[in-house]
């Protein structure tokens, strides 16, 4: 697979070596009618000249006769009932110089300009990767001190279950089961985060969605989920598919009280996904999960939209 710094390159490249080549085919016309020009203007001078002084000797490449021979010399203008000629290879030598010497010029300055190029690339990526090896650092720092907060309170948890057995102790033992789960979940998207490289390919949005349902199974026993899921392929990274059904998924999960229908459907290569939930009485979250999910579906050209009345309705689009 092609590297990023070897794509820009390659399509850099590409534009100068048009770009120069239009230039080069304009700089040579010019440059030719241009030679014409100053030959035609030469000969003139030299026909005045004449006029005065018969035996005045010509440049090499003219020549006065009165007959042609169109496959060496031609025609620049006349004197008397001459020709002056001018000897073809001549006005074919300076213009093959010139574009010579165009090109040279033409190629030194692009070798420059790749090496510019692919300096700046190379620096724009280590700079890119160093900050997101910082960024990993940080988020396993967050992680670890995290984890290690949530593995006193499990201990906490057992404690006062070993003294107690009241049902504020069992809500507050299912809100951390909950707060766990969530961590775990995170804290693998972020291994992955790190590991992976994206990969466009086929997915099916089926197996997507039945796999991430399962990851909730816990918290669905007194829930009811409705599916009603076909087969469909998008082509998309499979990390972003997962992370973007998660997000979506995992709120309906949070936010529903008893019930949750998912369907899926396609129309005019138009892949649609429709997820509706109860509202429970828990307030509602931040809505970061869901902000997550829509900048990564605009990377694909989909959207998400969603509507709020009796029940939480979402609809994601992906083109085919």
């Amino acid at each position: 697979m092609i590297s990023f710094e070897k794509k820009i390159l390659i399509i850099f490249t590409v534009i100068l070596t048009v770009g120069f080549s239009v230039i080069n085919g304009i700089s040579i016309l010019y440059f030719k009618k241009n030679l014409e020009y100053q030959l035609y203007k030469e000969a003139t001078l030299y026909k005045t000249i004449l006029s005065e002084k018969h035996f005045l000797k010509l440049p090499y490449y003219f020549k006065i006769d009165n007959k042609l021979n169109p496959e060496k010399y031609e025609v620049i203008t006349f004197w008397q009932e001459n020709y002056i000629l001018l000897d073809k290879n001549y006005k074919i030598n300076k213009i093959k110089t010139f574009g010579l010497n165009l090109v040279i010029w033409e190629g030194i300055l692009i070798i420059t300009l790749l090496f510019i190029m692919y300096i700046t690339i190379i620096r724009y990526i280590r700079e890119k990767e160093e900050n997101r090896k910082l960024l990993e650092i940080l988020l396993l720092t967050i992680t670890h001190k995290l984890g290690n907060f949530l593995s006193s309170q499990r201990l906490n948890i057992e404690l006062i279950k070993s003294k107690c057995n009241i049902k504020p102790v069992e809500r507050l033992e299912k809100g951390y089961l909950f707060i766990e789960n969530d961590f775990k979940t995170s804290l693998k998207m972020i291994k992955k985060l790190s590991e992976r490289k994206e990969e466009i390919k086929s997915v099916n949005i089926k197996h997507i969605l039945t796999e991430i349902i399962s990851l909730f199974e816990e918290n669905l026993k007194n829930k009811k989920v409705y599916l009603n899921l076909k087969d469909f392929y998008i082509k998309m990274d499979s990390f972003d598919a997962e992370n973007i059904f998660h997000c979506i998924i995992e709120n309906a999960v949070k936010y529903s009280d008893k019930k949750i229908y998912i369907k899926t459907c396609v129309r005019r290569n138009i892949c649609y996904v429709f997820i509706r939930n109860d509202i429970s009485e828990i307030s509602k979250g931040s809505g970061i999960g869901l902000k997550i999910a829509e900048f990564l579906i605009s990377k694909y050209g989909g959207e998400i939209k969603t509507k709020v009345k009796k029940n939480y309705f979402t609809v994601v689009k992906l083109k085919k």
